[in-house]
């Protein structure tokens, strides 16, 4: 970890949302040219630029969340719009066959 601390350092301590911090270290980069990350520690392991910039890329704890209800959820919406066709098409049949026979006796 030496080599982070030659020359100008800042450091920054994150307790949260790891990602979102790595975004806002990034975009102040690109803001200004005189910040340059050099790399970081998460965890015990060091953490390269191009480490930094995935982490960066990543979604954030809430949508990775919402991802995942959605995930948990389209499986149970799909079943639950399959359950409820079979008695609308059995009442929508029924009703066809009502009125067949109404009009055959009519």
């Amino acid at each position: 970890m030496e080599e982070f601390l030659v020359g100008p350092t800042s450091l920054t301590f994150v307790q949260g949302d790891v990602a979102a911090a790595a975004k806002a270290i990034r975009d102040s980069a690109k803001a200004n040219a005189a910040l340059v990350v050099k790399g970081g520690v998460l965890g015990g392991n060091v953490l390269s630029p191009a480490d930094i910039t995935a982490l960066a890329d990543l979604p954030s704890r809430e949508e990775l969340l919402a991802k995942f209800a959605g995930a948990l959820q389209a499986p149970l919406s799909k079943t639950a719009r399959l359950l409820q066709a079979v008695p609308a098409k059995f009442a929508y049949g029924l009703n066809a066959l009502i009125e067949k026979q109404e009009q055959a006796a009519a």
